[in-house]
């Protein structure tokens, strides 16, 4: 028998056991996350803390490995090896990202577009398991016929995918006058109304100051209010020049003060008219009266024409927050959801030649290998360092255990056997707790295969990653909710059912009729943006 505990086991085995709780929680999260509807943008934020998280796996084994040999004491050590590897393991997932990303086919770039869409089609169809569901694009790449697979038309298919990504009437409804952000547009029109008024509040003033200056004007150079032969030459000069220079006939009498006042009136109502209309038809396109109220303003013919102007189909209502919502689901969502289903079903039967790089559907298709292969390939990763920490914290446990029984410590080999028991005894208890209560992840509401995959090694793979979530999750919810991972939930993003609805101006199609993706897509959505485009009225400001 060894001698008593090492004095690393306890602060190891609290540190193993938290990092175990956080990632399989972390599991849980990937699987709801990915079930759902999620952005291109939202997989990157995922993977940053994915990053990290498997970067602190390695910091907490290799800091047992050093610990357990002694051959570090310092604080420091530990510290600049933390450092090291997580620099190194951020660094490395990174490029192998990036490589699966850039590395792959124009072929396999479309067909991860498409398989993407199948997540919407397995929840529409019933399926249960929100393992599977995230895990079945990546088993639908290995077939050249998604749709039939799915047992959908590829009209259907895009239609379905593409309601999961606008989201309900009401969601597509708040995202679009958001994006229309008419609160905005509204506000720049006050302010230049604001300024507007400002300034012929100011007229008063400007009256009395400018009769100031041309008083001050005639005493300097010795101007009287009645010119004397003296100066009368240099006097008519001055008074003909104050006189072209406020009246349009120049001529005026240097007493005349109300004439005076009149002319700088009707010059400074000039003036702050001109620029109002300049800045208005600068901010919308077209001159609107001083005073709307919001929706006046909004209902007006020169807004309501530019935002036809920013749609891809006709439009017979005014589009504005206050129609209602079976107007805006006529004449707007549905609308939106047909072209944007039709542009997918294109891009489903295009020639793979437009996802290659530098073509057009390039970023789409490069979005659509990010948002299938990664995510999958991550929670098989994370149930794999689940139970690998899971034996890890067994294994600490026993050594704390033993020694505190028997008072010293059990040999090596007794010990890491133990710890894979254990291990295994966990796991045999929540498949048996799960297989009451959670469906077959490959078992539809019909009961029969929802998708007919022939067997490969990797498609094995993520069918038993499918199968293992689905025994966990209960246990990767509970962590999720109480343990540590809790205070980092809200943080990460959630999936969600709506798109972004707005693109970049003069957008169109090339000669071969593909759709031209956005020049920062943001989401593998189908037929993103294609129906609205830059929908903000205003431009930003300089």
């Amino acid at each position: 028998m060894e001698a008593r505990i090492q004095p690393y086991a306890i602060p190891m085995l609290l540190l193993t056991a938290t990092y175990l709780a956080v990632e399989v929680a972390f599991a849980g999260y990937l699987v709801d996350a990915l079930s759902g509807f999620i952005t291109h943008e939202d997989i990157g934020r995922i993977e940053v803390f994915g990053k990290l998280l498997s970067g602190t796996a390695v910091v907490i084994a290799y800091w047992g490995r050093l610990a357990s040999k002694g051959s570090a004491r310092r604080l420091g050590t530990y510290i600049r090896t933390a450092i090291f590897c997580l620099v190194v393991v951020y660094a490395a997932l990174t490029g192998v990202n990036k490589a699966i990303v850039s590395l792959s086919s124009p072929e396999f770039r479309q067909q991860a577009y498409q398989a993407a869409f199948s997540r919407s089609v397995l929840k529409r169809g019933g399926e249960t398991s929100k393992a599977y569901v995230a895990v079945a694009p990546a088993l639908l790449m290995s077939s050249d016929t998604i749709a039939r697979d799915l047992k959908v038309s590829e009209t259907e298919m895009a239609t379905i995918g593409t309601e999961a990504a606008l989201g309900s009437v009401t969601e597509f409804r708040g995202a679009f006058f958001r994006k229309l952000d008419a609160d905005r547009i509204y506000d720049r029109y006050r302010e230049g109304v604001l300024e507007y008024q400002m300034e012929k509040a100011k007229i008063p003033y400007r009256k009395r100051k400018e009769w100031i200056e041309v008083k001050a004007r005639q005493i300097k150079h010795s101007v009287p209010d009645t010119p004397g032969v003296k100066n009368a030459y240099f006097a008519s000069r001055v008074v003909r020049e104050i006189g072209q220079e406020y009246f349009r006939g120049g001529k005026w009498r240097t007493t005349d003060v109300q004439a005076f006042y009149r002319a700088i009136e009707l010059r400074a109502h000039h003036d702050i008219e001109k620029e109002y209309r300049r800045r208005v038809e600068r901010e919308v396109g077209a001159y609107l009266p001083p005073g709307l109220e919001k929706r006046e303003f909004v209902m007006s013919k020169p807004v309501q024409e530019r935002i036809r102007e920013q749609m891809a189909f006709p439009v017979t209502v005014s589009i504005s927050p206050w129609m209602s919502e079976t107007d805006f689901e006529q004449h707007v969502y549905r609308q939106v959801l047909a072209q944007e289903a039709a542009l997918a079903v294109r891009r489903f039967n295009a020639s793979a030649q437009y996802f290659d790089d530098g073509r057009t559907l390039e970023e789409v298709g490069r979005n659509a290998v990010s948002v299938v292969v990664v995510p999958a390939l991550a929670i098989v990763f994370s149930l794999l360092g689940s139970m690998f920490h899971l034996v890890k914290v067994s294994g600490y446990f026993h050594m704390v255990a033993g020694a505190a029984v028997t008072g010293s410590q059990l040999p090596r080999g007794i010990r890491n056997a133990s710890a894979v028991f254990t291990a295994l005894i966990v796991v045999a208890g929540l498949s048996m707790q799960a297989s009451g209560s959670v469906p077959d992840g490959e078992t539809g509401v019909t009961g029969a295969p929802v998708i007919e995959m022939p067997e490969s090694a990797l498609n094995g793979v993520l069918r038993a990653s499918a199968r293992a979530m689905d025994v966990i999750y209960p246990a990767a919810m509970t962590a999720r909710i109480s343990g540590p991972f809790a205070l980092i939930d809200g943080s990460l993003p959630k999936s969600r059912g709506s798109s972004s609805l707005v693109r970049e101006q003069g957008e169109g199609k090339d000669a071969s009729g593909i759709p031209v993706p956005d020049p920062k897509p943001d989401s593998l959505r189908a037929g993103e943006g294609s129906s609205l485009r830059g929908i903000p009225l205003s431009k930003p400001s300089a």
